[in-house]
């Protein structure tokens, strides 16, 4: 998955929807402020997501993952593969 917060009293997002991106919703209006710290600063961000491999959205919204052997192997392939 590809992630990006948007502030959209700046922009819209018209070139994330444009490029397949989905909204999926707003942050909590946070930034970061130190290494491990986060202040309030009341202007949340619109997220975005893409897939990056087919129906990685629908492992997300199940909510609990089930992790196969399969299923780690595969990915660790997939993560192999990435750095070459």
């Amino acid at each position: 998955m590809r992630v990006q917060g948007v502030d959209e009293s700046q922009c819209r997002g018209t070139c994330y929807r444009a490029c397949g991106f989905a909204a999926v919703g707003l942050t909590a209006g946070y930034g970061r402020s130190s290494r491990d710290y986060y202040l309030e600063h009341g202007q949340p961000k619109q997220f975005y997501l893409r897939e990056l491999r087919p129906r990685a959205m629908n492992l997300l919204w199940q909510g609990r993952l089930r992790v196969t052997t399969a299923a780690v192997l595969e990915l660790l392939k997939h993560f192999q593969s990435e750095s070459r």
